[in-house]
């Protein structure tokens, strides 16, 4: 009815690791009947990934238990890197995303393919780099616009003044947008 050598499931502790939860060894996975994690719906695993080796189900020294990581597939892996690097979905993924996606470690991923993650790392920062520059230029925009609404309804675009009806006034900190600021001052002539 019970087993005498340990069963677990390597998705369940790998879910336990990355959410920095307890690894435990539920009581159902002793019973010898129940071959397939009831969540993952995957077949137990009842060696070590590591050293091919059955684990006793009790002793006296328990090896200290440590998520077993799935088996890698470097060419699910690869593909779905390719995949991804391909992609033109937006916001595009951080490597972080990736890897949990995936189900590995990044630092694993990263150590069979470092061009493919340093690729998608760097697609990840051009566009944060493409969205930042277009949120400077649409405050640019939107300045001008303020000064000269203020302008034309009498009151001085002071920049407190102009910071006030900003929709992000913190963009009043970038040198771009106070340019745009002083420009349009000095076109209207205050």
């Amino acid at each position: 009815m019970f087993r005498t050598q340990s069963a677990w499931c390597t998705v369940c502790y790998e879910e336990w690791r990355l959410a920095k939860q307890v690894i435990y060894k539920p009581l159902l996975w002793t019973i010898n009947s129940v071959k397939v994690c009831p969540l993952h719906k995957i077949y137990l695993c009842l060696q070590c990934s590591h050293c091919q080796q059955e684990l006793p189900l009790l002793s006296w020294r328990s090896p200290t238990l440590r998520a077993s990581p799935k088996l890698f597939n470097s060419n699910q892996v690869q593909d779905a890197l390719l995949a991804i690097l391909g992609s033109d979905k937006e916001p595009p993924l951080t490597m972080k995303e990736v890897a949990t996606r995936l189900g590995y470690n990044r630092r694993t991923i990263f150590s069979h393919f470092p061009d493919l993650c340093s690729a998608i790392s760097a697609k990840y920062r051009s566009y944060g780099k493409a969205c930042h520059t277009e949120k400077i230029q649409q405050s640019c925009r939107e300045v001008k616009q303020i000064v000269l609404k203020l302008h034309n309804q009498g009151e001085y675009p002071s920049e407190a003044r102009v910071s006030e009806i900003m929709t992000h006034p913190g963009y009043l900190r970038y040198r771009q947008v106070r340019a745009a600021l002083n420009e349009t001052r000095r076109e209207i002539g205050v």
